[in-house]
């Protein structure tokens, strides 16, 4: 039971009959054994005497006491159940699903030429990298887009990483110690970076797969120069040091560490670096720092193929557009539709609200008439005891036999019949399915708005396909290559 019944008016319960105060009041037992002593009533009479007549009508004063008592409270929390039924607002959840719909309405008509612009930029980016890919011969997807910060930190970590290597090498063999070995470290490995990075990866090995004979031809060339360029340049950083550490432990021992001196000995003795103490060690990190700057520079735009990470790029991030605002457009139209499924929620629950306090307080009134009933029950049966209590009195002092109608007692069933009829348990029936009816409506309701969310989506798709019948036409002009005018570099102007 809820708190609502106390909204009840405060009503003073009529107490009944008191069984020993109206004794008292009307002397029963006096007036009987004083009837009695008179042999009143005669033995043939049929009619009840004056003070059983007056006890039945205490009791029919009772008896309205409690119906006027009962109809009082009853009616009271009739008007308390009828303020309790639901709203129209309540009722409608008709409505959040026409104002869903035009709001809905209202944003596809608001995002569809974006969306239908982004569908066209897409398919447009779509053809250029198709052609690109035809031209090319190309069959593979880009690679992973990465930004150029993350190649040139790698290639920065490369640098370091080799100094590193040739730190101790040549901070042995300077005049300045690890300040001297560093520098030196650092400058070779920045000729190691140009030679892999540059000349290797950077136009040899992405130009050597190239569908144009000539730049793969070109790239070929700088494969094999940047090799060659590789091993002489290490193999002179070997003869270098091995020079350095010989003027350090004895002079003229080297035979002189410029220049010119070490071209000398490398023409006389191209190998003679390896049977130095430090020189093949040498040799072994600046080829592989080489190698590894050339895997770099030939992934300069995470795709080893020259422009192609460019064009892809391009669909992609198109693609991504298009996806990233038919999410928006269908998170809108979510956002829209859980408003109105909340709004429906909110008008159900207040509903349900007050049918279940309506069902409180008809359960209240079945209490309360009950009671009464009770109340009134227990009357008759004080006046049933009271009416025997003065036969009884009566019948002992008679000289002659009691009246016949003394061996049964009133049954009193007319006078119970005085209190109000009640239907409340069909009351409470009709506001419980009341309540599985608005339910139903509003899970009904809910549905039909979900529905309207996914046939949004479709018209969507439905302007989509429409545009892209149109737009495949017009990317497809766009695209055709004009006389004289490479397929790319249309492409490129027709994306601008």
């Amino acid at each position: 039971m809820t708190k609502i019944t106390h909204l009840i008016p405060s009503l003073n319960t009529p107490q009944g009959l008191h069984e020993r105060r109206l004794g008292k009041d009307l002397k029963i037992v006096t007036r009987g054994r004083s009837d009695g002593a008179k042999n009143y009533p005669a033995s043939d009479e049929t009619q009840q005497t004056e003070i059983e007549l007056s006890i039945l009508t205490h009791l029919q004063q009772a008896i309205d006491q409690f119906s006027q008592w009962l109809t009082r409270r009853l009616k009271d929390i009739a008007k308390l159940v009828a303020e309790r039924a639901p709203s129209e607002i309540e009722r409608d959840y008709a409505s959040p699903i026409e104002e869903a719909r035009f709001e809905i309405t209202r944003l596809r008509d608001e995002r569809r030429d974006d969306l239908v612009a982004s569908f066209g930029e897409m398919r447009v980016r779509q053809l250029e990298l198709r052609h690109f890919q035809r031209e090319h011969n190309l069959s593979h997807r880009s690679a992973a887009y990465l930004p150029m910060i993350y190649t040139f930190g790698a290639v920065a970590v490369l640098l370091l990483a080799e100094s590193l290597a040739n730190f101790q090498l040549f901070a042995e063999t300077s005049d300045f110690g690890g300040v001297g070995g560093a520098s030196k470290a650092l400058s070779f490995a920045l000729g190691n970076f140009f030679i892999g990075f540059v000349v290797i990866g950077a136009l040899g090995l992405r130009y050597a797969g190239h569908v144009l004979l000539a730049k793969r031809i070109g790239g070929i060339v700088a494969i094999l120069v940047g090799a060659a360029a590789a091993a002489v340049y290490n193999a002179y950083i070997a003869e270098y040091r091995e020079a350095l550490r010989l003027d350090l432990e004895g002079a003229g021992q080297s035979g002189g560490a410029s220049v010119a001196d070490i071209w000398t000995r490398m023409v006389a003795d191209p190998t003679g670096f390896l049977n130095t103490d430090q020189g093949p060690l040498l040799f072994l990190i600046g080829i592989g720092a080489v190698f590894i700057f050339a895997i770099k520079g030939m992934m300069l735009y995470s795709d080893r193929y020259p422009g192609y990470k460019p064009v892809d790029k391009a669909f992609r991030e198109a693609e991504a557009d298009f996806e990233r605002a038919k999410l928006d457009f269908r998170d809108a139209a979510s956002r829209i539709v859980d408003a109105k499924i909340g709004l429906i929620d909110g008008r159900l629950s207040s509903a349900e609200n007050r049918i279940r306090e309506a069902v409180d307080l008809l359960n209240q009134a079945e209490i309360e008439a009950q009671t009464a009933q009770q109340a009134a029950l227990e009357s008759r049966h004080v006046a049933q005891r009271l009416i025997s209590v003065y036969r009884a009195e009566n019948a002992a002092v008679r000289d002659t036999p009691p009246p016949a109608y003394f061996r049964r007692l009133p049954e009193l069933d007319a006078e119970l019949r005085g209190l109000p009829p009640l239907d409340l348990p069909s009351q409470r029936t009709a506001r419980l399915a009341d309540a599985a009816t608005l339910r139903e409506q509003a899970r009904a309701s809910k549905e039909a708005l979900r529905t309207i969310a996914l046939e949004a989506l479709e018209d969507l798709k439905a302007d989509i396909a429409l545009a892209e019948a149109n737009g495949e036409r017009r990317a497809q002009d766009r695209t055709k290559e004009p006389d004289g005018a490479s397929t790319v570099y249309y492409l490129t102007s027709a994306a601008e």
